[in-house]
């Protein structure tokens, strides 16, 4: 019992506290100006905003569900992470360059100037079906790994989770984004750190055999080519 109240206070000064701290960002200097609420007007730290793109990418699904997949089968999903970089080098070379010449405020609005208006909606509908339809996945995990913890309905964690997200970035808007990714990015890498050293410390015959035994059983395969 007491576990679970520990649990409850952890997770409810958690979420009070990115609340408010990213709708404190409204209320800051600039925090209604528009340019400045999709921009962050230009002055966040570049440490902060690639914690921000790592903590984008890792969710969810990056953290349980696909851990749970390489233990039922091998590495097969590993694949494709394996080609980030390579996106990530292209990005660095010829987008971001071309994106900080132009005077668009998004991609979007450059694809409007440059094809019409047709190009801007059709980007903007593929985007929002796919972050929906991921963001829907995403959500669900989580809801699924609080069930099991705490007992409370999926239903209610997913409205909670998504009005308490919304709520800051509605309000904070870009900075208010940015910043608490980079909080969520450290408090996942830690996570991760203490999931992998209980590992280490409870794996049955100590961590060579652990290894031994995942190799045995092919494990560390990326799968059928």
């Amino acid at each position: 019992m007491q576990t679970s109240i520990l649990d409850l206070v952890i997770i409810a000064v958690y979420l009070i506290g990115i609340t408010l701290f990213g709708c404190s960002f409204y209320f800051k200097k600039g925090g209604k100006d528009a340019r400045t609420f999709t921009t962050g007007g230009g002055h966040i730290p570049n440490w902060a905003i690639a914690l921000s793109i790592f903590a984008t990418q890792v969710s969810s699904i990056s953290f349980l569900a696909l851990p749970a997949k390489a233990y039922l089968t091998n590495w097969n999903c590993f694949v494709l992470t394996l080609t980030i970089p390579i996106a990530a080098f292209v990005a660095a070379k010829w987008f971001v360059p071309f994106y900080r010449k132009s005077t668009s405020v998004s991609a979007y609005t450059f694809l409007e100037e440059r094809f019409g208006s047709w190009a801007r909606i059709y980007a903007s509908l593929c985007f929002l079906v796919m972050q929906t339809a991921r963001s829907g996945v995403i959500l669900f995990l989580l809801a699924l790994t609080l069930k099991s913890a705490l007992g409370f309905s999926c239903f209610w964690i997913i409205v909670v989770t998504g009005i308490v997200t919304m709520l800051y970035s509605m309000l904070g808007g870009f900075k208010a984004v940015i910043w608490a990714d980079a909080i969520q990015s450290l408090i996942l890498l830690l996570g991760t750190l203490a999931v992998i050293i209980s590992l280490c410390c409870n794996i049955p015959g100590g961590l060579g055999h652990g290894f031994q035994l995942a190799w045995d059983a092919g494990k560390f395969s990326l799968g059928s080519l």
